[in-house]
C-alpha cells in the first residue's frame, strides 16, 4: 500500500500565526477506504535534525524512493530558530531524504546558478527515464534581484542515483518567467512524458498577472514546449496541482493575482487571497483535461486513461 511522506515546513504566514512548529516527518498510509493512519516517521527530537535547516519557498518533490529539496530561504515562520529574522535569507544547496533509510544527504547545487541558490520554483519528478526517475527542476526566482525570473527556456534535471545536475534547453513556446506555479505530469502510451505548468505570476499583483493564467505542457523527451489556447481571466499563484484519475489533473487552492493589491508589497501578496474576488473554481478545486486540453466543471472517476492530446501527436508526427 502507498505511503505518503508530509514534512513540516513552516507555520501560517500571519502576524496572528502561532510560533512555528518543531521539525518532524509524518507517513500516512491509505486503507484504501477513503481513510488511513498518520504515524511519526522521524520525530522532533531525533538527532537527525541537528544538521538540518527548514526551508521555505523551495524547490520540492518526491519520488523513487527519495525527496528532494533544493534552495528555498530561512524566515520568521520557518523554525522557532529563525523567528528573530527579519528578512528571507536564502539556503544554498540540496537536501535529499532517503525514505527506505530515514536518512538525509546534503549537496551543493553546482551549476544551477552561482550560489546553487533559489526559490518559489517547481520541481517534478519523471519516473519513466533512468534507473530511477529525473528530478526536473525550473522556474523561480535566483533571489539576486525581486524582479528577477528565471528564464523556463532551460531545464535543470537531477539525478538522484548519482548525485548528478545538469541543464537541458528547451524550446518551442517557452513560457515567460514566473514564480509559484504548479506542476503535473503522466506517462504517455508513447514512450514520452508530458509535464503541465499551470499558472504563476510575475512577482507583483494586479492586472500585469492576467496573462499568467494559462497551460504549458513540456513533453519529453523532446525538451519542448506547447502553450494551450484559451482565454486568459483568473490568473493565480501559490497553488498545487496533481494528475489523478486517468487524463485529468486537479488544482488545489492558490492566491488571486490580480488582487487589487497592487505594490508588490511581500507581506500584501503572503496575505492576499480570493478575498477580493470570486474563485472561479468551486472550493478552489480546478480540473483540467490533459487529453483534451479543456477545463472541466466536475471530476470524473470513471476517466479514460491519458492518451497524448493531438497537439502533441502532432508535434512528433511533424
Amino acid at each position: 500500500m502507498a505511503r505518503l511522506l508530509d514534512h513540516h515546513h513552516q507555520a501560517a504566514r500571519s502576524t496572528l500565526a502561532p510560533a512555528p512548529p518543531p521539525s518532524s516527518i509524518w507517513s500516512f498510509k491509505p486503507d484504501g477506504t477513503g481513510s488511513g493512519s498518520w504515524k511519526v516517521e522521524i520525530s522532533p527530537d531525533d538527532p537527525k535534525w541537528t544538521r538540518q535547516v527548514k526551508r521555505d519557498l523551495a524547490y520540492t518533490a518526491s519520488g523513487g524512493g527519495s525527496a528532494l529539496v533544493l534552495g528555498g530561504v530561512l524566515n520568521p515562520w520557518t523554525s522557532p530558530e529563525s523567528t528573530n529574522l527579519t528578512r528571507d535569507v536564502e539556503v544554498p544547496g540540496i537536501v535529499e531524504f532517503n525514505m527506505r533509510k530515514r536518512t538525509f544527504f546534503r549537496s551543493g547545487a553546482t551549476g544551477f546558478n552561482a550560489k546553487g541558490t533559489g526559490a518559489r520554483g517547481a520541481m517534478h519528478y519523471v519516473p519513466s527515464f533512468g534507473p530511477n526517475g529525473l528530478f526536473m527542476i525550473m522556474g523561480g526566482t535566483d533571489l539576486t534581484d525581486p524582479d528577477n525570473n528565471i528564464g523556463l527556456d532551460n531545464i535543470w534535471v537531477y539525478e538522484a542515483q548519482e548525485n548528478r545536475l545538469y541543464n537541458q534547453t528547451a524550446t518551442g513556446d517557452v513560457p515567460a518567467g514566473r514564480r509559484s506555479f504548479c506542476l503535473a505530469g503522466v506517462n504517455s502510451t508513447n514512450e514520452t512524458y508530458e509535464i503541465f505548468l499551470y499558472g504563476g505570476f510575475n512577482g507583483r499583483l494586479g492586472p500585469s498577472t492576467v496573462p499568467y493564467d494559462e497551460i504549458f505542457i513540456l513533453t519529453l523527451p523532446a525538451f519542448h514546449w506547447l502553450k494551450i489556447d484559451y482565454p486568459a481571466l483568473h490568473p493565480r499563484h501559490g497553488h498545487s496541482c496533481n494528475a489523478v484519475g486517468g487524463s485529468q489533473i486537479i488544482s488545489i487552492g492558490g492566491v488571486d493575482s490580480n488582487a487589487t493589491i497592487t505594490t508588490g508589497n511581500l507581506t500584501e501578496i503572503r496575505e492576499s487571497s480570493f478575498n477580493s474576488s470570486v474563485d472561479p473554481f468551486v472550493q478552489g478545486l480546478g480540473i483540467f483535461d490533459m487529453t483534451t486540453l479543456t477545463w472541466a466543471d466536475r471530476y470524473r472517476a470513471n476517466a479514460p486513461p491519458y492518451e497524448q492530446s493531438d497537439r502533441v501527436q502532432a508535434f512528433y508526427r511533424d
